[in-house]
């Protein structure tokens, strides 16, 4: 029986590397630029990673007549 390990596997799935838009954009709009790579949950998941980590600026929120306010962001020009 072998006691060494030479490499550990991590579990859960393999990041996923995403597309940034250019300009300001919407949840929605990042989530059509990365079509099928993933869910709407995990791009504002992906979003707010970036927005704690300062790769991503929170620029205004819009509130439409009906419905829930829509988060306007753009990408950090000091950290792309």
């Amino acid at each position: 029986m072998d006691t060494e390990i030479s490499e550990k596997s991590k579990r859960g799935r393999k990041p996923i590397k995403v597309s940034w838009p250019e300009g300001e954009f919407t949840a929605q709009d990042f989530l059509k630029l990365n079509d099928g790579r993933m869910s709407r949950a995990s791009a504002h998941s992906k979003i707010n990673q970036a927005v704690d980590f300062g790769k991503v600026n929170l620029i205004r929120k819009e509130n439409p007549a009906i419905g829930r306010p829509i988060n306007i962001y753009r990408v950090n020009t000091k950290s792309a």
